[in-house]
């Protein structure tokens, strides 16, 4: 099934913004669907709606929820992901950075790893988050002041 309809609308409102137009996805039809300010994709395989653009690489504790807070993309309601809903997205049937690039952005700064709000004990570093470097698909152990990338995500 083709959204041109949705991606003609969509691509309009987007140059109107100045960012780049959406296009068709490469993934299974369907799959995922660009919101019409291009802004945002629904994940329809998991009833997520993702920020297509991540936001600024930052220290991971506090930043990235105060952000993903205040988001106002369609409107607001986003938080940090867990690494489950994280991993979600990435598909290694794509080169780096393991996800479709019609669908989302470029990350800002591609050596930042993509950052979750899952914690747990890692033995050498104590509390951490688990991240995702979207470069090589390792998952990471992410102390709380790391500089990190966060895609904002809502149900």
């Amino acid at each position: 099934m083709k959204y041109s309809s949705i991606v003609a609308a969509g691509s309009l409102i987007v140059c109107l913004l100045g960012l780049a137009p959406a296009a068709e996805a490469k993934s299974p039809p369907g799959r995922f669907v660009i919101s019409a300010s291009g802004k945002t994709v629904l994940d329809t395989a998991t009833g997520l709606t993702w920020l297509r653009q991540d936001l600024s690489p930052m220290a991971l504790t506090y930043a990235g929820k105060l952000l993903c807070d205040l988001a106002d993309a369609d409107g607001g309601g986003w938080k940090v992901p867990t690494f489950r809903q994280l991993t979600s997205i990435i598909d290694r049937t794509f080169p780096p950075p393991l996800y479709d690039p019609s669908v989302f952005l470029p990350p800002k700064n591609v050596n930042a790893p993509f950052g979750s709000s899952t914690t747990f004990y890692d033995p050498s570093l104590g509390m951490a988050f688990r991240g995702l470097d979207v470069k090589t698909g390792a998952y990471t152990s992410l102390l709380p002041s790391t500089s990190v990338s966060i895609r904002c995500v809502r149900k």
